[in-house]
Parts: C-alpha cells; structure tokens; sequence
C-alpha cells in the first residue's frame, strides 16, 4: 500500500485511533477499500488491533459483510491464541521456576499487556530469558527430555512445548552485529533483567528500560537482516506511551543505537504523531523515511515485499547473491553494521562449513 493513497490516509486514521491516539475516523471507506485495508492489517500483523477501532463503526461506513465476518473470525482466533499462550507462558514459569532459574517473558505476550484489548495484539512464539547462563540453560532442556537447535542468544526447542513454539534465552538479546558496542549492550541488558515483575497471569516481564533497550536492539538487526512490520513499530510506541522514556541518550549511544533510534523516532512521529517527551533521541528524517518505506513494502519480517518474494524463487546460491546486494544498499546509512553482519554472515559459513560437506547440503536448517 503506498504512503500517498488515500486508502493509506484512511488505515493510518483508524489505526491511530485503535492505539487511542486520535478519535478520528475516516469520513467514508468504499468496500474495496475496507478490503485492502483488511489485507495491509494482515500483512502488516496488526488486525486484532485495528479491529479494536473497525468493531465500533455503525451505519453505511462499516465494512462490506464478508469482510467483517473474515476480520471477527481471525480476531477470535488471535484472541484464542493469545488466552492459550498466557497460559504456556505461566506454565513455563513454574517448570523453571521448579528447577531453579528466575524467568521473564520477552517481548511478546509482554508487550500485549501494553494494550488496551491485550487479546487483540498477534501474538508469535514465546521468548522466555532463564537466569544461569547458556551451560545451566542447555543442561536443563537435556534433562527435561527437550531437543532444540542452538543459536548465539538462545536455544529454539524443537516441536511445540506447553502448546507454544518457545526459545529459551541465555543470553537476553540476539544484540548488535558490532561485537564491540554488542558487549556493552548485553552487560546492560544483563544488569537491567536482574529486576522483573510478576503479572496477574502468572508469568514475569521484564523492566521497561531493558525493554526499551532490548527491543530498540531486536528492531535494528531485523530491520537490517531481514525487515519489520508495523507490530514492531507498533509496540515499542506502546511502550514508550505505557512508561515514558525510561532510556538515555548517552546509554543509547554506549549501546550503539544512536543511529537507528533517530530513525525509529521519526517513524514513531510520521505515524503516531509522538510528542518530543516520548523522543528517546532527536529524529533522524534521512534515515527514517528508509526505515518507514522497509516497514510499509515488506511488512511482517519483510516477507510481504516483491524483493523478499523473488528471492525465494531463487536457488540457494542467487539467493545469497541477491541477499548480499540488499545488505550493501543499506551501507550509506548503516554502514557499522552492515559491515560486522557481513563479517558475521561468513564467520557462520566457515563454522557450520564441515557439517556442510559431512551432510552434502549447501543450505541447512536451523
């Protein structure tokens, strides 16, 4: 959907008004409007949450019958998933909690809580931080009979437990690909996770200034490696709105963020019309309106964009050709990380290279 539709003009009104920004609501949607902006809020993952503004509508301006029937039916199956996942999350909980670790849920079924309807936000896979580190955190899945595939932040446990997809974090963050400011924001966010709170479902969230930091992070390597959607940027303006600025310029830029955060903060006030004292840092326009485009082409980890479509048509070896041309386009404006992703990306090849020739495959699963 392009910036300079009307049909744009009118999803962005009723999305604000859904995030209780604005009271304002379009003055007429034709029903093939109603049914591109039902497609944009899928993509984009955020349905359950602009029909929070779409249900109230009455009269000759709601949306055409089949296409409210479809958006009631998927709002019930979000808000079922949502119930189902506070309960996994709980569970989860008081097994490690059984065995000793201290846990918070990350982002998530975390940030849901920021809503108004915290049953209308899409909700993904659980992201569970245990204390102990990545040896205690391994140990324990083996004993508790689970298998997973192992990442640097995280081991993704394989099949559904609890009745969720769940990654149980060692470390807080997937971080920065810059290894240098990285180890000055995971020391952060390790010191920050030491504080969490208890919810009324069960489960336990973390501070909102690791959230802040943490998720401003976690929005900055997606972005880079593959793309965010509007629920990203969704929810950290939830976050900011629920708490205030709990982070500061100098911790920002120790961590490394500087840059990306003025891109953030510019989108956050082209959509949202955010106030100064809701700015973690002063906006960046050059760079926001590169992220802004990303968010509205791609939407939902960039998998809606033309770009992300070709390059899974393509064998394995485009594929990374077409992926590396992607990471250089960014260069002028995020030329530190795109510089360590690259490093990381071969550092990856060389490592899993034996397991490569051992199983004759050029691409493997995680």
């Amino acid at each position: 959907m392009s910036p300079q539709s009307s049909t744009y003009k009118k999803f962005l009104t009723i999305f604000r008004n859904a995030l209780g920004i604005s009271a304002e609501m379009p003055d007429e949607v034709s029903a093939g409007e109603w049914q591109e902006i039902f497609e944009f809020s899928k993509a984009q993952t955020v349905p359950g949450v602009v029909f929070e503004a779409v249900k109230g509508i009455t009269g000759t301006n709601k949306p055409p019958l089949d296409v409210l029937m479809q958006w009631t039916m998927l709002v019930e199956r979000i808000a079922r998933k949502n119930e189902q996942l506070n309960n996994s999350c709980a569970e989860l909980t008081k097994i490690f909690a059984e065995h000793g670790h201290r846990s918070a849920i990350l982002k998530g079924q975390a940030n849901a809580l920021l809503y108004a309807n915290p049953l209308s936000r899409q909700p993904g896979d659980i992201d569970i931080y245990i204390d102990g580190g990545e040896r205690k955190a391994l140990a324990l899945l083996k004993e508790l009979g689970k298998e997973y595939s192992l990442s640097y932040h995280h081991a993704h446990v394989k099949g559904e437990w609890c009745g969720a997809i769940v990654e149980v974090h060692f470390r807080p963050s997937s971080g920065n690909y810059n290894p240098f400011s990285n180890r000055r924001l995971q020391k952060f966010l390790n010191a920050e996770i030491q504080n969490v709170t208890k919810t009324d479902g069960g489960f336990y969230v973390p501070t909102p200034k690791f959230a802040q930091m943490m998720q401003l992070s976690h929005l900055m390597r997606h972005f880079i490696s593959e793309g965010v959607g509007l629920r990203h940027v969704a929810d950290y303006y939830m976050l900011l709105k629920s708490y205030g600025v709990q982070i500061t310029a100098d911790e920002i830029e120790k961590c490394g963020l500087t840059q990306f955060a003025g891109a953030v903060m510019w989108v956050l006030k082209e959509l949202f019309a955010v106030t100064d004292d809701l700015l973690v840092t002063s906006p960046n326009e050059t760079d926001g309106k590169i992220l802004l485009q990303k968010v509205l082409e791609g939407g939902n980890f960039g998998r809606n964009s033309d770009e992300y479509k070709m390059m899974q048509r393509q064998h394995i070896i485009k594929r990374w050709y077409y992926k590396q041309l992607k990471y250089w386009k960014n260069i002028t404006s995020w030329g530190g990380e795109m510089f360590w992703l690259d490093v990381f990306t071969w550092k990856n090849f060389v490592r899993r290279l034996p397991r490569r020739i051992r199983e004759r495959k050029l691409h493997l699963e995680d």
